[in-house]
This record gives C-alpha cells, structure tokens and sequence, in this order.
C-alpha cells in the first residue's frame, strides 16, 4: 500500500477531506422579517406555479 494511501483524494473531491472546523451561526434577525409587496409579487411571478402544484390549488 502506498505510503500516502490515507490522505487520498475521494473520487470527485478537489481537496483531500479535511476536519471542518467548528463552525459558530448567529441569529441576529428579528422575530418577523419585513416583506413588501414587491418583493411578493416577484416571489409569486417566480414560484406561483410550483406552489400550486404542491399545495393542489
């Protein structure tokens, strides 16, 4: 066996795998996030579709 047999690449990986290191989410959003109309307008042009199809309508 080769001598750098554990430190291979996996099959598709541009790295060899390493530890992740720890990693600390902040959740600094408030309670309710604004959303204008605009941006429900955009939202429902994109994904209106799709919606109806999962939830029947």
């Amino acid at each position: 066996m080769p001598e750098d047999a554990d430190r291979r690449e996996q099959p598709g990986s541009a790295h060899p795998q390493a530890q992740d290191p720890e990693l600390i989410v902040i959740d600094d959003w408030p309670e309710i996030v604004p959303v204008t109309e605009a941006e429900l307008r955009v939202f429902e042009a994109y994904f209106g579709g799709f919606l109806d199809e999962i939830f029947g309508r």
